[in-house]
């Protein structure tokens, strides 16, 4: 027989195998990331997502009980991928962005973010939620628009307060797309705020419903977060913006 002792042992990833997974993980976040920079990312959907399977698959979520599993998130970040899956949906901006939207045939889509800040780091967030929830950070989707060769600009800004999913919220199948990770969140948002011009001087205000979204991360490291739509199923890569 085994000791106890030597039989952990022999169960443990030896040093050598954790060096490899690390370094494939490694390389494979640096093809990811050229990959979801390229113009010609399109045509590179299957490799995109045989690489995001990988990543997920290999990525440990911190326990249900660790207070500082969503730490790792906090950033910001460009959405730099989106892949939906229905045909047609475009879960990013949603009217603003949608192909076939009136804003899409108007306008031009400059760029898409978004940020997980630290609790409340506009000043206009909160740090219990409405129904007493602990908020753990702060979302903040940022959609730029143009028109005019760049001319006229429009923003889109939503806040919100993001607040972790209870665990019988997040096994909840016939809301949720499937059983979510300890790192899934729901934001709720305030009413989108519109600035219209690089200033918002002359226009700037907020206009429309509060809204609620759910989001759980698949992987995460210094560099890229994956995300997935608690109802949509839509996956999303985040790549961290430079600093400065």
């Amino acid at each position: 027989l085994v000791s106890s002792s030597n039989a952990f042992q022999s169960r443990r990833p030896s040093f050598k195998s954790r060096c490899y997974a690390t370094r494939s993980t490694a390389t494979s976040t640096d093809e990811l990331l050229e990959l979801v920079r390229s113009d010609d990312k399109e045509s590179e959907d299957a490799r995109i997502g045989s690489i995001l399977t990988d990543l997920e698959t290999n990525y440990q979520h911190p326990s249900n009980d660790d207070p500082t599993r969503f730490q790792p998130l906090i950033g910001n970040y460009d959405v730099s991928y989106v892949k939906s899956i229905q045909d047609g949906d475009n879960p990013v901006g949603g009217k603003w962005t949608r192909k076939n939207s009136i804003a899409q045939k108007l306008l031009r889509t400059r760029r898409t973010l978004q940020h997980i800040l630290p609790v409340n780091s506009t000043g206009i967030g909160a740090t219990i939620s409405s129904n007493g929830e602990t908020v753990v950070g702060e979302a903040v989707n940022v959609i730029a628009l143009e028109a005019l060769f760049g001319l006229l600009r429009l923003t889109v800004v939503l806040r919100g307060d993001a607040v972790p999913l209870t665990m019988e919220e997040r096994s909840n199948t016939t809301r949720v797309v499937q059983p979510l990770s300890s790192q899934a969140v729901k934001a709720l948002f305030d009413s989108p705020r519109i600035i219209i011009g690089k200033t918002g001087r002359w226009f700037n205000i907020n206009i429309g419903p509060n809204s609620l979204v759910l989001l759980d991360t698949n992987y995460c490291d210094s560099q890229v977060r994956v995300g997935m739509g608690g109802t949509s199923g839509t996956r999303f890569v985040f790549v961290k913006c430079a600093e400065g």
